[in-house]
């Protein structure tokens, strides 16, 4: 059921990303839906362009990036972004980084 309402939000903040292209928040925001309805590559292209940002300092992108990486077995940049997670203090990420990076 809440597939649906990412999917929905989605299609939502992708109008809104043509309406304001360089807004990073509605950018993460479209990433974070790939990433709730599984479509981890999408959500890691979207992602990757919000890294960096002054804007997003809470480990939140750094997080849901590394989650979508190690989902795509790709465990060198899924641990290198939990890390980074972990060391903004992000929820959760410790424990994820101690199950499957060390």
């Amino acid at each position: 059921m809440a597939q649906i309402y990412f999917n929905k939000a989605l299609e939502y903040y992708k109008k809104a990303s043509k309406e304001d292209p360089n807004n990073i928040i509605i950018t993460q925001n479209i990433g974070i839906c790939y990433f709730k309805t599984n479509q981890f590559k999408s959500a890691i292209v979207y992602l990757e362009k919000t890294l960096n940002s002054p804007l997003l300092i809470d480990g939140k992108t750094e997080f849901i990036l590394g989650a979508s990486y190690l989902n795509t077995n790709n465990k060198e940049k899924g641990c290198k972004n939990m890390i980074a997670a972990e060391n903004k203090n992000y929820p959760g990420a410790a424990k994820i980084v101690a199950q499957y990076c060390n």
